[in-house]
C-alpha cells in the first residue's frame, strides 16, 4: 500500500505549516470515525476525515492514518465518533514544527495518546 500523499489541513492564513502523520490504533472489536478538527481565529472549526477504522479481529488491531500539512497557528484535535455519528473522545494534537508523527491507540471507546 502507498503513502497517501501530504493534504493541506484546509484552514488558518498562508505560512509555514508542518508535515505531519497522525495515526490511530484500534484495538476494540467495533469500527470508529476519526477526523481532525482544526480551531482557527476568524474561520471557525473545520474537519478533515482519516481513512475508517475498521473493527479489530480478536487479539489483533488495525491501524488507521494520514499524512498532513498543518499550520501551527491552529489549535487541532482528533476526534472519535461511534459509527453512528456519537463523539466519544476527544484529543489535542500538536502541530508545532518538528513534530513529525502522533501516534493514538482505540482502547474501549477512548483515544489515548501512544509514543511514535
Amino acid at each position: 500500500m502507498s503513502d497517501p500523499p501530504d493534504e493541506e489541513a484546509p484552514c488558518g492564513p498562508a505560512g509555514p505549516s508542518s508535515a505531519i502523520t497522525l495515526e490511530a490504533v484500534n484495538y476494540d472489536a467495533v469500527p470508529y470515525v476519526l477526523y481532525l478538527r482544526a480551531d482557527t481565529a476568524g474561520r471557525g472549526r473545520r474537519k478533515l476525515y482519516l481513512p475508517p477504522l475498521p473493527a479489530s479481529p480478536p487479539g489483533s488491531s488495525v491501524t488507521s492514518f494520514r499524512r498532513l500539512r498543518l499550520m501551527p497557528a491552529a489549535a487541532y484535535s482528533l476526534v472519535l465518533e461511534a459509527p453512528d455519528g456519537r463523539r466519544l473522545d476527544v484529543r489535542p494534537v500538536d502541530a508545532a514544527e518538528g513534530v513529525s508523527k502522533r501516534s493514538f491507540s482505540v482502547v474501549g471507546a477512548t483515544l489515548l495518546a501512544s509514543q511514535g
